[in-house]
Parts: structure tokens; C-alpha cells; sequence
């Protein structure tokens, strides 16, 4: 209601309505906040009005310039700590609310692991994981060795140490561990591991072989690819030879004590330390026993020698 004097006392008076506007409802949502990884923000339809709001402005509360009119909008902080963020909207009839709230930016795990060496194409390889968390604690971890194998995904409270043989004839695999905390923080780390050949054992024996007979082995392994051989091991399966059951010459020579079937192991050893294992079958024959029988012998007669 206006009214309106003049010098002589006299009044008019008007009477207009005014309509006082509701602030707009507002309000938003967020994901799980992780360092230098995008936080995704969104306003809350089931309270904003999305249609009557006329402009949106974000503020992340790390000291970044606002964020004019999206409605879901993102950012990353490059700090991990605490912050307040806040929602300003402006409706259609120029009222304006804000709403905001504490986020919580946590670390991301530092993702580090070993392996033990040497590597050997075929062989058993145990990883070990070295990853740690400034805050919270590790939950699960996810190993990708990089030959075509399942991924591997190990959930707290089991151990996240593993062990893995590679396939395929690669000697080279882009080995990637993933690790998320409580909070669902994650970062990962690739390491090349490489594998070594190990080489391959053979050995030549005679095709014949007796009691009695220094029999001569012949060493034939191959590197294979993988170093020079710098070390073998003879097992006769010969215990009744004492110390010359074993041996660590290239070419050794050994009599057995018996005739038999024995099961000659040679291991070969690279300068890597990756190692190849034969055993083969020797077969000893046991020796004919010569024997004859003479008639007595008399000048000038004909001796009967008989063989037994």
C-alpha cells in the first residue's frame, strides 16, 4: 500500500500486490573424491527444480575459478584434504540459493612391487607387493601379466602376493598392478619383466654299453638363447660307486658296478641360473663269461677244443 500526501493534507492511496517468491530449493550430489582423478558433481533434481533455475554457478572451494551454468559439472583436485563446496543457482524470477557441502579428497595408494630373479621362461615367478596409503588401507588388487592369462583380482583380507607362470614365446611382458583403497581410490604401475631361456639338456651315451666298460657321456645341451652353460650335474643312479655316482665335468666317464637299467640325470645351469633337466635310461648288459673245454692234447693228434 503506497499513500500520497500533499501540502494541503490531501491523500490518495493505491494498493498493488506484491508476490513474494520461494527461494529455489537446491541442492547436489558428488561421487567418491580422489587426488588429481575427476569428481563428478551434479545437481539434485529430486530437490532443485532444474527447469525454473536460470543459472548455475559451482565453487570447489580449492581456490580454482567458479564454474558458470552446467548443471553436472566435474573437477580434479590436485591436493588431497578437505574442502567446501558450494551450489549457487539463480531461478527464473532472479532468486538466488546456495547450498554447500564438505568434500573429502583422498589420497590415491602408491602402487609399487618385486618380483624374485632370475626370471626363467617356464618357471614359477612369486610378486610381491610393495603399495602402500597415506590414509585408509589398502582393499584390492589387480594383476595383468600381459601374456593372455585372466586378469587376477585378490579382495583384502587375502594376501595380495602372487605367483604366475608366463605362456606364449614372448620373453617380454607388460606386467600391470592396479590398487584401490577403502575410500575406491585407485592407481596402477607397469613394469617390463623379462624372461630369461633356460637352456635345454641332452647327452649322448655309446649305443652299447657292459658291465666293466668305461662308458663315455657326451654332454649335447644347447644355451638356447639364454647364456652360456656354467654348470652341469651327472647322477649316475649308481650308489654303489660311492663318490663317482655324481659329477661335474663336461664329458665324465663312469663304469657301473652292476649290469642293470640306471636313471642318468644331467641338469645344465646357464650363467643366469636358469636350469634344464634329462634323464635317460642306460641300459648295462652284463658280460658273457668265455670258457672252453681241451681234450688231452698229444703230439701230432688232433685236440678237440670244445666252447662252454
Amino acid at each position: 500500500m503506497l499513500i500520497i500526501m500533499n501540502g494541503n493534507t490531501c491523500s490518495d492511496t493505491v494498493i498493488v500486490p506484491i508476490y513474494i517468491h520461494a527461494l529455489p530449493p537446491v541442492d547436489f550430489s558428488y561421487d567418491t573424491a580422489c587426488l588429481n582423478q575427476a569428481v563428478h558433481f551434479n545437481g539434485n533434481s529430486g530437490i532443485t527444480q532444474i527447469d525454473s533455475i536460470g543459472s548455475w554457478l559451482w565453487n570447489f572451494g580449492d581456490g580454482t575459478p567458479p564454474v558458470n551454468d552446467p548443471v553436472p559439472a566435474s573437477h580434479i583436485y590436485s591436493a588431497s584434504g578437505t574442502y567446501i563446496a558450494t551450489l549457487t543457482v539463480t531461478d527464473i524470477h532472479g532468486c538466488i540459493n546456495m547450498v554447500s557441502h564438505t568434500i573429502i579428497v583422498n589420497p590415491l595408494p602408491v602402487v609399487n612391487f618385486s618380483w624374485n630373479t632370475p626370471v626363467c621362461a617356464g618357471s614359477v615367478v612369486h610378486f610381491t607387493d610393495q603399495s602402500s596409503v597415506a590414509s585408509g588401507y589398502l582393499a584390492r588388487w589387480q594383476w595383468d601379466f600381459g601374456d593372455g592369462s585372466p586378469v587376477q583380482t585378490i579382495i583384502l583380507p587375502s594376501s595380495p602376493d602372487i605367483s604366475h607362470i608366463f605362456s606364449g614365446l614372448s620373453m617380454n611382458h607388460l606386467v600391470r598392478l592396479t590398487v584401490w583403497t577403502n575410500d575406491s581410490c585407485f592407481a596402477y604401475i607397469e613394469k617390463n619383466v623379462y624372461s630369461i631361456p633356460p637352456p635345454v639338456a641332452d647327452f649322448q651315451i655309446p649305443p652299447i654299453t657292459c658291465t666293466t666298460d668305461a662308458i663315455q657321456f657326451t654332454d649335447n645341451s644347447q644355451t638356447n638363447g639364454g647364456g652360456n652353460i656354467t654348470q652341469r650335474n651327472w647322477n649316475f643312479d649308481d650308489p654303489g660307486s660311492g663318490t663317482y655316482n655324481t659329477s661335474t665335468l663336461t664329458n665324465p666317464v663312469h663304469t657301473f658296478t652292476n649290469s642293470g637299467s640306471y636313471n642318468v640325470k644331467l641338469i645344465v645351469t646357464n650363467g643366469s641360473g636358469c636350469t634344464d633337466t634329462i634323464i635317460k635310461i642306460v641300459n648295462v648288459h652284463v658280460l658273457p663269461l668265455a670258457i672252453f673245454h681241451a681234450d688231452p692234447a698229444c703230439l701230432g693228434n688232433p685236440t678237440q677244443f670244445t666252447d662252454q
